[in-house]
């Protein structure tokens, strides 16, 4: 007999890091809408009549307490939440049950977007990608389907089979953006953070001069930069 073990990583949640939190939930059900050719409209009005919610257009999700329809595709949406009155959706649509095959995590915080950022292609701005907004997109090297429901709330549903890796991902990013933001701002932060080889080591401003120099000319002034800095006396702006 097959005997499924718990994953260890999905264990650990809920994980609060830096104000943000990741969470597993439970969607219901999660069912593929493909509609018949040329019953879009019809199986909009009948979902609208079954659910409450409309079938969405391109990167749109329609909700109606706790059914919601996404966009998942060409010609394709997963109504998600409740189970789907078949009687009523199957003349206009083709139905395929999903459930199993999907995970659900929930990414929440005021730097859950600068997460994202890290591990996702898209343009996660709020006058780019808005709440309503999902679409297909990577997380890593995971095709997932990220949807943004709040100000600071995304769901990421991502194929089970790779929820542990996604969930050690997301974690590895939410860390890197709370060191960042305990970090604080200020130039001398973000230097040693981007440049530690271009700390000042004998007179204020020095590393920032070998910083800006190592800019303009990387291959010639970075091995020189290093070199002077392990040099005690003044640093002057003519290396």
């Amino acid at each position: 007999m097959v005997r499924l073990l718990a994953n260890p990583a999905t264990q650990a949640l809920p994980l609060e890091i830096g104000g943000m939190t990741l969470s597993l939930t439970d969607p219901g059900h999660i069912t593929a809408l493909a509609p018949w050719r040329g019953a879009g409209a019809a199986l909009s009005r009948a979902l609208r009549a079954a659910h409450g919610v409309e079938y969405p257009g391109p990167g749109r999700i329609s909700a109606a307490g706790a059914a919601r329809c996404l966009w998942s595709g060409r010609e394709q949406a997963f109504l998600v939440g409740p189970a789907p009155d078949r009687a009523a959706l199957a003349d206009h649509a083709a139905l395929t049950d999903q459930g199993d095959a999907w995970a659900v995590i929930r990414l929440d915080g005021t730097g859950a977007r600068d997460v994202l950022a890290r591990l996702c292609p898209l343009d996660l701005r709020p006058q780019v990608f808005a709440t309503g907004h999902t679409a297909r997109t990577l997380l890593g090297h995971m095709k997932v389907a990220l949807s943004r429901d709040a100000v600071d709330g995304y769901e990421i549903m991502v194929p089970r089979s790779m929820t542990g890796t996604a969930v050690e991902e997301l974690a590895t990013a939410m860390r890197g953006v709370s060191a960042r933001a305990g970090a604080g701002n200020d130039r001398e932060s973000l230097t040693r953070q981007a440049h530690p080889w271009s700390l000042p080591v004998a007179g204020a401003g020095c590393g920032v001069v070998l910083h800006r120099a190592a800019r303009r000319f990387p291959s010639a002034l970075v091995p020189r930069a290093r070199r002077v800095g392990t040099v005690a006396g003044p640093c002057t702006r003519g290396v």
